[in-house]
Formats: C-alpha cells, structure tokens, sequence
C-alpha cells in the first residue's frame, strides 16, 4: 500500500508543479506532510486501501498531530495538503468520496498585539531631532502616526489639503473608504512646523501636492518610513522594537486602557467588523485586572 501511496503521491506533486505552478517550497511542504500521514497509516493502520481511509481514521490522526504539539498553524497545512491530494485522488477515480472534507480544521490561534508602553513611546518620540526639515518631518510622522493609528500605506498617501487645522486629518483607508478622525494638538503643531519649513525653505506650496516628502521631495514611500524608523531607533540607542505596525497597536491599547470605547476605536482603526478590534482587549487584561482589584468591594 505504501509504495502505491508514494506513487500517487508523486503523480500529485507533479500535477500541483507543472500543472499549477506550485512553488518548490510549498511543494517541499506538502511532500513531508504527506509522507508524515503515510507513516502513520503504516503504524496504525497497515495495508489499507486509500477508499478505506474514512473520517475515523482522520481524526485520529488529527488527534496525533495534537499530541505531538504541533502549532495549530501547521496542522492546518497538514490538513489542507491532505483535502488536496484526496481531491486529487478523487478526481482520478481512486476514491469515491473525499473523507478529508468531513474534517474540519482547527481554528487559527488569534494573535494578541504586541505595543509599546506609553513611557517607551514618549521616549522615542521626543529623541527624534529637531533641527533639520527631514528632522522635523520624521518627528512630524511619528507623532501623526501616534496620534491617530492610521496605517503607514494611509500616512504616505497623505495630501496636503489633508489636514483640517481644527484637528482633523482626512485619511483615505482600505478599499478607497475616506474617513475623518481627530489628531492631537501635539501632533498637528509638528506637522505645521514641518510645512512652514518646507515653504521656508523651498518656496513649495503648501495647500496642495504630497504631504509628506523625501529628499528628492517627492512622495515618500512606506518602505523609507520603515528604514527612517530602524535608523531613528539605532540613532537614539533604544532597546526597542518599533515598526509602524506596533505603533499602530500601541495607540489602540493606550486608548483603550485610558477608558476609550471600543467602537471608537474601531473607527479611527478603519475595522469593517467589532471583532477585529476585539483582539485589542487581550493586551489591556493586565490593566482590568487592577481595576477590579482596586474596585470589587468583595476583593
């Protein structure tokens, strides 16, 4: 049955890399998932025929692959690689039903946020230098970023005409969806000391064009904000992982552990849906915990 099996599975491989254009490495993959499940039937189950193979069998596999401790993540593809190759088995008439289909995959751990505290964030932004115009752009972005959780891609596309003085930033999100969220007074004075330098300077217009430039002043790109912030980090000696990303996190967490309300934060997050923003309640546990300590009068 084995040799039988690594045939198939051969003629599977081969399908997935000149039939469909898999990649090596997603084909090296699926050929060690395969062959994992093959030693298993070969010491659980010898000699059985693939249309044998039935949904009991597949979890009691599954439940082997929990026992080993594999990441969910990795059980998923597990899977996923043997639904593909029953389908293929099917397609071929080898079997007369796929039993991978009455499986159903483990759901995905959720991955809580990773941010940084707010003195960690303050410390950083006020090491940035303030002297030059790239200077005072760098500042500029980090403190928007900060102040309104927009993504990077959202903070690059960013115009001029943008900014609403009266403390509002018109920010054009995913899927074109144009949404206006408050910004910081802080912020929005680096952002206008940034400008007035640039029209200083350079003799540019400010009321229209790219918001925020890079040195050949065009528009800035995000790979440049992300390569300015690793520099920035090493210029200042900080111990920090920083990206956008988690800076992003960050102002989430802030936010919500200073008493803001989680549908407020799923707007100035640009989340379609509640749950999304949801996951931010994981990393503020730490936080409700003190306050029902400090609270419960049973406690």
């Amino acid at each position: 049955m084995t040799g039988l099996l690594k045939q198939y599975k051969k003629d599977f491989l081969s399908e997935l890399e000149f039939g469909k254009n898999y990649s090596s490495h997603t084909l090296k993959s699926y050929n060690s998932d395969l062959l994992y499940f093959f030693f298993f039937l070969e010491k659980n189950y010898p000699g059985i025929s693939p249309e044998n193979i039935d949904k009991n069998i597949l979890r009691s596999y599954l439940s082997v692959l929990y026992q080993e401790k594999f990441k969910i993540s990795t059980i998923k593809r597990k899977i996923a690689a043997l639904r593909s190759f029953f389908n293929f088995l099917l397609k071929k008439d080898i079997i007369q039903r796929n039993a991978v289909m009455d499986i159903v995959s483990p759901k995905s751990e959720k991955a809580i946020p990773s941010f940084i505290n707010i003195d960690d964030m303050f410390l950083f932004l006020d090491s940035i230098k303030d002297k030059s115009w790239l200077d005072l752009r760098n500042r500029a972005i980090f403190e928007l970023m900060y102040s309104t959780g927009m993504r990077v891609s959202e903070l690059v596309s960013l115009n001029m005409e943008s900014i609403d003085w009266e403390g509002y930033v018109r920010i054009m999100g995913k899927g074109s969806r144009e949404r206006i969220v408050p910004a910081g007074k802080r912020a929005l004075e680096r952002v206008n000391k940034y400008i007035k330098k640039l029209e200083t300077d350079f003799f540019l217009d400010i009321n229209q064009g790219p918001l925020f430039l890079n040195k050949y002043k065009k528009r800035i790109s995000d790979r440049s904000i992300r390569r300015i912030l690793d520099k920035l980090i090493g210029e200042a000696g900080l111990f920090l992982k920083i990206s956008p990303h988690k800076i992003r996190h960050s102002f989430a967490t802030h936010m919500l552990d200073n008493g803001a309300d989680l549908r407020f934060i799923q707007e100035f997050l640009n989340h379609k849906s509640l749950s999304t923003t949801q996951k931010y309640t994981h990393v503020t546990m730490d936080r409700l915990m003190a306050v029902y300590d400090n609270a419960h009068p049973r406690n």
